[in-house]
């Protein structure tokens, strides 16, 4: 291809003239990391700060594609499965073993808050934005530290699905006084579309960090008895 043909190409895809968001319902898998700032309280009463890296595991539900009344393309859709996990060596320090962070979204009878992404103008696409929205609970290791806190994550302009090449900001903060921690707004890089496979063997690796039983289907139920198999 010729360089003003890539030049097209890119300008085409910047301005929303291809591309379309997907036009059936349809299950997504999708891989990203998550740089997370953690914040600590120690024994020497020190208090220090730690971007953790999580990996990240996402199946979601998307709605068909439809216009919606501002004349803008859209299409909602949900996070069944989320799975989050990640060494930290501040946490490490201060709970005195291999401490290891772990995210899930909170089970029912929590109502999980609907997603969505929108175009940013009319007759086009993309570019777009996109809004991620969860409940999650929080562990490190074994043991549960929030319930049912909510966040999102945000990301304009978008060119694809999943968004790729861009940072995603992370708006899922958490503070526990008592325990000395606190996480604060982060982002989400490195989003991709992953196989069936390659999802369920994060998310159960995940899964294993909290003592929960793995699943073996993708496409099945993660709730339940903390994990129908």
């Amino acid at each position: 291809m010729q360089k003003h043909d890539l030049v097209a190409n890119f300008r085409d895809v910047l301005t929303g003239t291809v591309g379309h968001f997907p036009v059936g319902r349809t299950t997504e898998f999708e891989g990203s990391t998550i740089t997370l700032p953690i914040t600590a309280q120690l024994k020497n009463g020190w208090q220090s700060t730690e971007s953790v890296d999580l990996k990240a595991f996402m199946r979601l539900e998307l709605d068909r594609r439809i216009i919606n009344q501002h004349n803008r393309a859209q299409f909602e859709f949900d996070i069944v499965v989320w799975e989050l996990y990640g060494q930290s060596g501040l946490l490490s320090e201060k709970f005195g073993g291999e401490a290891w962070v772990t995210f899930s979204l909170t089970p029912e009878p929590v109502k999980q808050p609907r997603s969505i992404c929108f175009a940013n103008q009319e007759g086009a696409d993309f570019p777009a934005t996109i809004i991620y929205s969860a409940g999650y609970n929080v562990f490190v290791d074994q043991r549960q530290i929030t319930d049912g806190q909510m966040g999102i994550a945000i990301c304009t302009p978008i060119v694809s699905i999943p968004p790729r090449n861009v940072l995603v900001a992370f708006e899922k903060p958490f503070e526990d006084r008592d325990l000395g921690l606190s996480f604060d707004s982060g982002c989400c890089w490195g989003m991709e579309t992953i196989t069936p496979e390659e999802f369920l063997d994060g998310a159960n690796r995940a899964r294993r960090i909290r003592g929960w039983p793995s699943v073996k289907d993708p496409y099945g139920s993660f709730f339940g008895e903390k994990a129908q198999q």
